[in-house]
Order: C-alpha cells, then sequence, then structure tokens
C-alpha cells in the first residue's frame, strides 16, 4: 500500500500539478494531455529499454564475473542500462498523474460533459496504470545493486 501511495504522489506531481496549472480551457487540457501521455513509439522503446535493463541485471545476478577487469566493464555496462533502462517508470508516473488530473478536471472544463461510462473507463485506466507502475517500481527496488559490506580484514595469523 505503501508503493501505491508514493506512486500516486510522484504521478500527482509529474502530470496533475502541470495538467491542472496549464488546463483553463478545453483546448488547453487536451493539448496538456497530448504533451504529457507519451506516443506509442516512445513508450515501445521504453519497454525495450527496461527489458534490456532486466536482462543485464538477471545477468549480473545469476553468472559471476571472474576477472576484476570483467566486473569493471560490466558494471559500466550495469550503469548506463539502469540510467535508461527505468525511463519507463517515469513514463508511467507521468501518465498515471495525467490521467489523475484529467478525472479531476475534465467533468468541470469540458464544453460537452463526460459520460459516466467514460469517466469509469479513465478510472479503471488509472488504476491499472497505478498497478503497473507500482511494479515495475517494486521491480527496479529489486534490482537496484545491494551496498556490499566491505570485508573485514582478520588479523590474527596462525
Amino acid at each position: 500500500m505503501r508503493r501505491f501511495r508514493t506512486e500516486l504522489i510522484v504521478g500527482f506531481l509529474l502530470g496533475t500539478v502541470p495538467l491542472l496549472m496549464h488546463s483553463t480551457r478545453p483546448s488547453e487540457l487536451h493539448a496538456m494531455l497530448r504533451a504529457l501521455l507519451t506516443s506509442t513509439p516512445v513508450i515501445d522503446h521504453a519497454v525495450c529499454l527496461l527489458l534490456i535493463y532486466s536482462l543485464v541485471c538477471l545477468h549480473k545476478k545469476l553468472y559471476r564475473l571472474k576477472t576484476d577487469r570483467m566486473r569493471e566493464r560490466f558494471e559500466s555496462v550495469y550503469q548506463v542500462t539502469a540510467e535508461v533502462g527505468t525511463s519507463f517508470l517515469t513514463l508511467l508516473r507521468t501518465g498515471l498523474g495525467a490521467i489523475v488530473g484529467f478525472l479531476i478536471i475534465a467533468p468541470f472544463i469540458e464544453v460537452e460533459p463526460v459520460a459516466l461510462k467514460q469517466w469509469l473507463a479513465n478510472a479503471v485506466l488509472g488504476i491499472m496504470t497505478l498497478v503497473l507502475s507500482a511494479w515495475v517500481s517494486l521491480l527496479h527496488d529489486f534490482l537496484l545493486p545491494q551496498p556490499s559490506r566491505a570485508h573485514v580484514k582478520n588479523h590474527i595469523r596462525l
């Protein structure tokens, strides 16, 4: 539940706040929604980056690299994939915030009232986005490198 609350807060800050700040007319609302909601090719690319990041993390957890040089090279690959692979999470959070903002503002700003069926469909889409965002966030936290404790040198000699 804490993860859902965090995702809602971050989504609100990324998507809802800009939507509420810059939407006073229906045309502005639609323009902001188009700006905040990412196009399909960008989402597809972000999913590919997330899959590559997941594969790199899986490799890191399953295989042990034998030399320091291999570990250093793999660590640099891991850092790059971690940075770009989690961009999907930002896209999800922004989309979540835009959906929440639309649900809040659309009944009051639209010239034609939003039908209850359409509003409920958008609410279900928002809930599904929230669940997916929380799942990707949990995956990201699981795949993050855990801080390793320094190996304490044993000073006792036999």
